[in-house]
C-alpha cells in the first residue's frame, strides 16, 4: 500500500478514534494512549508525502531506493524533529522528482530554514535555484573545467552575470555543446 493511501486510512482511523464511532468499546485510557501514537505516525507520513515520497510502500526494500529518494527520507526525518541550528547539506534533492512535486520540495527546504537551520543545496533544477536565498555559482565550466566561484548573490544578482547558470536563469538556455558527442566505445 502506498504511503499516501496509508495516510488516508490512518486519518480515517483518527477521526473514528476521536469521535463517536464503532470504536466506542475502547476505554478512555486506551484512546489517550493510542491518539498520540497515531498523531505521530500521521505527522511522519505527512512529511514523507511533502517531500514527494507518497508513492513508496512500506514493504519496499531500502536497497531499492534511489539516492534522491533516500535523501528525501532523511529530509522528512528532520522535519518536525525540533532540531535547530543544523547545517543540512543536500546533493540534488530534486533528482527523480516529477516536476509537479519540486514546489513541495522547495516548501520543505524553506520550512527547515525557517525552523532555524542552514540548508545548503547542490542543485541544477531552475525552480530550486530560483527559490534560494543565496547562490554560489561554481564554474566556469563543468567537471575539471570548473572549481572557481564565478558568481554569487541572490538569484536576480547571479542572473545578471555572464555565466552558464545566469544564462539558464535568464531563460536563454544555451547548451554547452551544440553537437552530439560521438561514442568512443560500445558497452
Amino acid at each position: 500500500m502506498p504511503l499516501i493511501e496509508l495516510h488516508q486510512v490512518l486519518c480515517d482511523l483518527e477521526r473514528r478514534l476521536l469521535g463517536d464511532s464503532s470504536l466506542e468499546r475502547l476505554s478512555e485510557q486506551t484512546r489517550e494512549v493510542a491518539a498520540p501514537s497515531l498523531r505521530t505516525a500521521l505527522d511522519r507520513l505527512t512529511f514523507l508525502i511533502k517531500v514527494g515520497l507518497g508513492y513508496l510502500s512500506l514493504d519496499r526494500p531500502a536497497s531499492t531506493l534511489s539516492a534522491g529518494e533516500a535523501q528525501r527520507i532523511r529530509l522528512a526525518g528532520l522535519l518536525g524533529s525540533g532540531l535547530v541550528s543544523l547545517t543540512v547539506l543536500l546533493d540534488e534533492p530534486s533528482r527523480g522528482l516529477h516536476p509537479s512535486e519540486v514546489g513541495a520540495l522547495v516548501d520543505v527546504l524553506k520550512a527547515l530554514r525557517d525552523e532555524g537551520n542552514t540548508v545548503v543545496v547542490v542543485e541544477h533544477d531552475p525552480e530550486v535555484i530560483l527559490a534560494a536565498d543565496h547562490l554560489i555559482d561554481v564554474g566556469p565550466g563543468p567537471g575539471a573545467s570548473g572549481g572557481e566561484i564565478v558568481a554569487q548573490g541572490t538569484p536576480a544578482e547571479v542572473a545578471q552575470r555572464e555565466t552558464t547558470t545566469a544564462r539558464w536563469l535568464r531563460g536563454e538556455r544555451r547548451p554547452l555543446r551544440r553537437e552530439r558527442r560521438k561514442a568512443r566505445k560500445w558497452m
